[in-house]
C-alpha cells in the first residue's frame, strides 16, 4: 500500500500540468525537422517519464507493510519419528532419520545465524514429534524413529484443534510423507489449520528390498475357496533371486506357498490364495516374502535384528484377520405343496454349520367339508353362530389350507401359518418361495415380503413352478417389484420355446462364485453336461434396470430364456430361478459329486450372509487424535422391527493374541478384557475405544441386551495389528501428499537446502499478530538518478539529430 504527502499536491498538480503542457507544445509545435519522426516521440516520452518522477518524488511517496508481531504467535516445529526415516536410500548414504537429526541441530548455532534462531526473533516456537502418538520434544532431541506408524494428518489434526484458541501462525512439518493414515485425507477440515510449510526429507530408494505393500482379504460364499487373499509387493534395487511368498496359519504352519521371479521391468508382483480357515485355530495369518540368497524366513520375525541385504525386514511379514461367517442364518421356505425340491434342499443345508432351514408346506389347498345353507354371504358354521369367544374365531372356518412346520425352532413358531407381523418374519434372514400363489398370502403380507427385502435387509428366492411368477398371478403385486425379472413379456418376448433347453451361463454368472460350484470353468463346463434337458420352467418378461442374468435356457432354435437372475432391491438382494424340478440335476450327476448340494449351499449363504443382525458392529482405526492404531468399536441396536432400540445395554470384551516368532499366542493379561463403552452420535449407538498393547490379533466379543434384559444378539469380530508392516509398505517418500498438505493449508513446500532462507522470509509471512510500518520510497537516490537517465538520454536523441 502506497500513501502520499497530501500537503503540496494541489501546487504540484498544477506545475505537474503546466509542465506537462510546455513539454507537450514544445515538441509538437518547435520541433526542427531533423527530429521529426520517431525519435520524436521517443525524446517526447523520455522527458515526460523524467519529468513525471519528478513530481511523484515531490510527493513523498511511503510504503505500508506488515510484519509479524515478535513474540506474538506461535509456531510449531513438527518432525516425523516413524520407522520410514530409518532407512537409508542408498547403502553409503544418511538415513533420512540421520538427516533430519542434522538439520534440528543446525537449527541453532552460536552466533544466531541457524534458521530456528531466525524463526524465534519473531515466533514462539513449539516443538513435536508424531511416530505412535503426537508427542512435546525438545528442540535439540536425538530422535530415536522406531515408532510403527506415521499418523501425520492425525498430528495435524490435532494440532489445529489443540491451538485452535491461540495464535498460531504456521507449522513446519519435517517428513518423507509416508503415511499411515492417508485415508483420512477426505475427513481433513484444512480450515483449522494455518498454513504448513512442507519440506521432504529422503529421496528414491535405490537399496535392495522385498516389499509387502497390501493384502487384500475377500470372502466368498464359494464353498471350495471361502477366502481369498491377495499379495501386492514390489522388489527394489536390484534382486536377481527367486521371491519366495508364503501363507501361514495362526500356529506358524504354512499353509500355501508360491515363488516368483522378479523383473527389473516391472519391479511390482502380485500373488493369490485361497484357503479353508482351520476353525479350530485362532483365525488370524500372515503372509511372508523373502528370498533364501538373502535371508533366513527366522530373521525376519526378530524386529532388533538390523537387515543385512535389505533396507528393511519389517515389510516382508504382514498380518491379516479372517471373519469366518458365525450365524445362525435363518430361511424360512414356503411351498404350495410336499415336493421333491424341498428334500434336497433341506439336506443340502442340514450341511452347512451357518444356515438353519425351516419350512411351511401346504399339503392341502383350502376345500369346504359342509356347504352350509344360511343368510346371504354367509358361509361359516351355525353351530357358531351367537359365539363371540375369540379363542373359537378360527374354528368358525371350514376352508382353510392344511399346512405343516418342518425344522421349527420352538412351538409357537409359524403355528397360524406365515407370519403377519414384523416381528415374527424379521427373526428369518432369507425368504424362499416355491410353487405358491399369490392368493395364498393376504394383501398385508405381500407388502410385509417386500418390506422384509427393502427394509429389514433380508434375501429373498422365487423357484419356479405351475404356480410360480406370472402363472402364479404375481404380476402387479409388491411381490413383483422385488423379482430381478418383469412378468408382463412384450411382443418380442413373447416365444414360445421348441423342445427341451439346456443351462448356459452368461458373462456375468460366470464371474459370480457362489453361482458356481468348480474351480475352473472348464471344469464347471463338464459338470453341466450332466445337467438335463429342461422343458418345464416358467416364461418370464426381460430382466429389470440393475438386475443381473446370470443363466439361461437355449432351446433347439437357439432362442434364450431367462434362467436366473439376481439384483439388489432396498438393504437386501433377491433372486428368481425359473425352472421347476431343478432336483432332477442331481440323478444326473455322478454318485461322489457333490456339485448340486454346494449348489444350494451357496445360493443359501448369498441369501443370508449379508442380511443385517438386530445388533452391528464396525471397527475402525481412529487416528484423528494422532494415536497411531487406536481401534474405534462402533455399534448399532434394533429391535425385533429392526427400528433403533434405544434402552439397550452394551458389553464389549477383547482377547488379544500376541505375534511372536510367526505365531499368535494368547495374551492372558487381555482375555475377555471388559471395555468402558460411551454413547455415540445416535440414540442406538455405542462406542468404545481401544489401544492394541503391540503388533497381532485381536478378537472383539460385543452382546446387547434390551431393557428386559433379552438378548438382542451377540457378534463376533476380529482384526489384526499390522502398523509396522503398513508404515514401511511403501519405501518411497510422498511428496504428492506432502504438496497437497501445503496448497489445501496456503502453505507452499520447501527445499531441505533453502530452509534458511525460508527462515528469513517468515518476517514478513502472514500471521494471526501483525503489526505495521511504512518505508519512505523517497529515501535516496534512485528516482532522482531515474529522472536525471531519462533527461540524458532525451538531450542525447536530440543532440545527435539535430547534428546530423
Amino acid at each position: 500500500m502506497i500513501e502520499w504527502n497530501m500537503e503540496w499536491t494541489p501546487v504540484l498538480a498544477v506545475a505537474g500540468a503546466l509542465g506537462l503542457l510546455l513539454i507537450i507544445w514544445s515538441y509538437t509545435r518547435r520541433v526542427p525537422s531533423a527530429l521529426k519522426g520517431s525519435a520524436q516521440w521517443l525524446a517526447l516520452g523520455l522527458k515526460l517519464l523524467g519529468f513525471a518522477l519528478l513530481i511523484i518524488y515531490l510527493l513523498e511517496p511511503r510504503q505500508t507493510k506488515t510484519r509479524v508481531a515478535p513474540g506474538e504467535n506461535t509456531f510449531v516445529v513438527l518432525s516425523d519419528n516413524s520407522a520410514s526415516m530409518s532407512l537409508r536410500d542408498s547403502e553409503d548414504a544418511l538415513s533420512r532419520g540421520e538427516i533430519l537429526n542434522q538439520l534440528l541441530l543446525d537449527g541453532t548455532r552460536p552466533n544466531g545465524s541457524g534458521w530456528r534462531d531466525r524463526l524465534e526473533q519473531w515466533f514462539e516456537i513449539r516443538d513435536y514429534s508424531f511416530g505412535n502418538r503426537l508427542e512435546t520434544m525438545d528442540s535439540v532431541a536425538n530422535l530415536d524413529f522406531d515408532a510403527k506408524a506415521t499418523p501425520l494428518l492425525g498430528s495435524l489434526a490435532r494440532l489445529g484443534s489443540r491451538f485452535k484458541s491461540r495464535d498460531l501462525a504456521g507449522i513446519l512439518l519435517l517428513s518423507d510423507g509416508a503415511a499411515t493414515d492417508v485415508r483420512m485425507e477426505n475427513q481433513m477440515d484444512w480450515k483449522d489449520l494455518p498454513p504448513v510449510y512442507t519440506a521432504m526429507i529422503g529421496s528414491t530408494p535405490t537399496a535392495p528390498d522385498i516389499a509387502i505393500e497390501s493384502v487384500q482379504v475377500s470372502q466368498t460364499v464359494f464353498e471350495d475357496a471361502p477366502v481369498n487373499v491377495k499379495v501386492a509387493g514390489r522388489v527394489y534395487g536390484d534382486i536377481k533371486s527367486t521371491i519366495h511368498d508364503e501363507l501361514l496359519d495362526s500356529s506358524g504352519r504354512v499353509v500355501e506357498s508360491q515363488e516368483i521371479a522378479p523383473s527389473s521391468a516391472e519391479p511390482a508382483w502380485i500373488s493369490r490364495f485361497s484357503l479353508q480357515p482351520d476353525l479350530s485355530l485362532a483365525p488370524f495369518y500372515h503372509v511372508r516374502a523373502y528370498s533364501k540368497d538373502l535371508v533366513d524366513p527366522r530373521v525376519l520375525y526378530d524386529m532388533n535384528t538390523p537387515p543385512i541385504q535389505e533396507a528393511t525386514y519389517w515389510n516382508n511379514v504382514s498380518l491379516f484377520a479372517v471373519n469366518p461367517p458365525e450365524g445362525p442364518y435363518r430361511i424360512l421356505y414356503i411351498s404350495g405343496r410336499p415336493n421333491w425340491e424341498f428334500k434336497f434342499l433341506n439336506r443340502a443345508l442340514d450341511e452347512d454349520p451357518v444356515v438353519q432351514l425351516s419350512a411351511l408346506i401346504r399339503v392341502a389347498k383350502r376345500e369346504p367339508k359342509f356347504e352350509f345353507r344360511g343368510g346371504a354371504g354367509n358361509n361359516a358354521n351355525p353351530l357358531f353362530q351367537g359365539l363371540n369367544d375369540p379363542a373359537v374365531a378360527e374354528a368358525r372356518r371350514y376352508d382353510e389350507p392344511v399346512l405343516t412346520r418342518v425344522n421349527v425352532m420352538s412351538e409357537e413358531e409359524l403355528k397360524d401359518g406365515f407370519p403377519d407381523f414384523k416381528t415374527d418374519l424379521y427373526k428369518y434372514h432369507a425368504l424362499i418361495l416355491d410353487d405358491v400363489e399369490a392368493e395364498f398370502f393376504t394383501r398385508d403380507q405381500l407388502y410385509l415380503i417386500r418390506d422384509f427385502v427393502s427394509r429389514r435387509g433380508g434375501g429373498f428366492l422365487m423357484l419356479g413352478g405351475q404356480e410360480s411368477f406370472a402363472k402364479g398371478r404375481y404380476a402387479g403385486t409388491p411381490i413383483e417389484d422385488i423379482l430381478p425379472f418383469y412378468l408382463t413379456r412384450s411382443s418380442r418376448e413373447s416365444a414360445v420355446p421348441t423342445g427341451a433347453t439346456e443351462w448356459l451361463f452368461t458373462e456375468e454368472g460366470w464371474q459370480e462364485s457362489w453361482s458356481r460350484t468348480q474351480e475352473t470353468q472348464e471344469d464347471e463346463q463338464k459338470w453341466l453336461e450332466f445337467s438335463p434337458e429342461w422343458s418345464n420352467f416358467n416364461l418370464v418378461g426381460r430382466p429389470k434396470p440393475g438386475a443381473s442374468l446370470l443363466a439361461v435356457l437355449k432351446d433347439e432354435r437357439g432362442q434364450r430364456f431367462p434362467a436366473l437372475g439376481i439384483q439388489k432391491y432396498g438393504l437386501g438382494r433377491s433372486a428368481a430361478m425359473t425352472l421347476a424340478r431343478f432336483w432332477r440335476t442331481q440323478f444326473r450327476t455322478p454318485l461322489e459329486d457333490a456339485g448340486f448340494e454346494k449348489r444350494w449351499r451357496q445360493l443359501a449363504r448369498w441369501l443370508t450372509i449379508d442380511a443385517p443382525s438386530r445388533l452391528r458392529v464396525e471397527i475402525d482405526e481412529e487416528n484423528a487424535g494422532g494415536v497411531a492404531g487406536m481401534q474405534t468399536i462402533r455399534s448399532l441396536t434394533f429391535n425385533k422391527e429392526f427400528e433403533p432400540e434405544t434402552a439397550a445395554q452394551l458389553t464389549v470384551k477383547v482377547t488379544e493374541y500376541q505375534f511372536d516368532q510367526g505365531k499368535f499366542v494368547k495374551n492372558s493379561e487381555r482375555d475377555s478384557w471388559n471395555i468402558p463403552t460411551q454413547n455415540g452420535s445416535a440414540p442406538h449407538e455405542k462406542t468404545a475405544s481401544y489401544l492394541p498393547g503391540g503388533l497381532g490379533g485381536f478378537v472383539v466379543e460385543a452382546e446387547a441386551l434390551d431393557q428386559n434384559g433379552a438378548e438382542i444378539g451377540r457378534i463376533k469380530s476380529r482384526w489384526v495389528s499390522n502398523s509396522m508392516s503398513e508404515e514401511l509398505a511403501n519405501l518411497n517418500p510422498n511428496p504428492d501428499l506432502l504438496q497437497r498438505i501445503s496448497r489445501n493449508t496456503k502453505g507452499r513446500m520447501i527445499n531441505i537446502e533453502e530452509i534458511a532462507a525460508w527462515a528469513e522470509e517468515m518476517e514478513s509471512a502472514p500471521a494471526p499478530r501483525s503489526i505495521s510500518y511504512s518505508v519512505p520510497l523517497w529515501h535516496g537516490p534512485w528516482p532522482l538518478i531515474a529522472a536525471l537517465i531519462c533527461f540524458l538520454l532525451e538531450w542525447r536523441i536530440r543532440r545527435r539529430r539535430m547534428a546530423a
